[in-house]
């Protein structure tokens, strides 16, 4: 069983303005926001990912910001496309947001107090998970720019529903 996979990637694959490194095997990693294509040009990127990891999940940041939401499905392929493509990156700008991951929600069964439970997804199908250094960041005049920028505001926003924002300290 292979424990670790590790991939090198020259920087000059690197996308500028883009930190997601995309791997043939399915699986992503984000780069730090430090990472500085031009500074890094010419060397080479480690990336080593435990398969079998036990271990706590890696946040780096105070706090998550949870956004969670439906989309009209004749606009999901729009939705992905400028989330990813545009949203993201454009909040990505904003002094005090550190990375950012997309989950969608799904059924699953548990075993708890003895017995095995199917669990119905319940809530909204999409969320973003935003690390953030303070609240504040989203009261600031950047975030109140980068989340207005884009195809998002106007071609993107009305088609959602169900919205729910949360905060939560990390602890």
């Amino acid at each position: 069983v292979l424990d670790f996979y590790s991939h090198y990637v020259s920087v000059s694959q690197v996308n500028e303005g883009n930190r997601t490194l995309q791997f043939r095997e399915g699986t992503s990693v984000v780069l730090p926001k430090s990472f500085n294509n031009r500074a890094n040009s010419g060397t080479n990127l480690s990336v080593t990912m435990n398969l079998n990891r036990k271990e706590t999940m890696p946040i780096a940041s105070k706090y998550l910001l949870f956004v969670s939401m439906d989309v009209e499905a004749d606009k999901l392929a729009l939705f992905h496309e400028v989330y990813n493509e545009e949203h993201i990156p454009n909040l990505l700008t904003v002094p005090g947001v550190n990375s950012v991951a997309r989950v969608e929600g799904e059924d699953f069964a548990v075993s708890i107090g003895g017995e095995r439970k199917e669990i119905a997804h319940s809530g909204p199908a999409y969320t973003a998970i935003y690390e953030l250094d303070d609240p504040s960041v989203l009261t600031s005049a950047a975030w109140a720019t980068a989340v207005e920028l884009g195809r998002w505001a106007a071609e993107v926003r009305p088609y959602t529903s169900n919205r729910r924002h949360t905060l939560h300290k990390v602890s």
